[in-house]
């Protein structure tokens, strides 16, 4: 699947405070994020769907980190009627945590 770059992904604690919001990857337009030094616990991973999309995946993805722990490939789907035969997706790779 294709990634698109430029999109808003937003790390959110468990006492729903946003911790960060990065852009996915627009340079390479490859779809991919990166979250550095999120502590350990849960974290909900948030995509801002732009206008003119639909997810296919869900907005939202839970993630639980252990001390130390990074995770990668965790994926958001998305459609758009201009492309009907593509899906794009936004790719996580690395969430490590210090």
């Amino acid at each position: 699947e294709m990634g698109l770059g430029n999109w808003f992904i937003q790390a959110v604690n468990t006492d729903g405070l946003i911790y960060e919001t990065m852009t996915s990857d627009e340079e390479q337009n490859r779809g991919e994020y990166c979250f550095r030094q999120l502590d350990a616990g849960t974290w909900t991973l948030t995509e801002v769907v732009q206008e003119g999309w639909v997810s296919t995946t869900g907005s939202s993805i839970e993630v639980i980190l252990d001390e130390g722990e990074g995770l990668t490939f965790k994926n958001f789907g998305n459609f758009n009627s201009k492309y009907p035969f593509l899906t794009f997706s936004l790719v996580i790779n690395n969430i490590p945590s210090f």
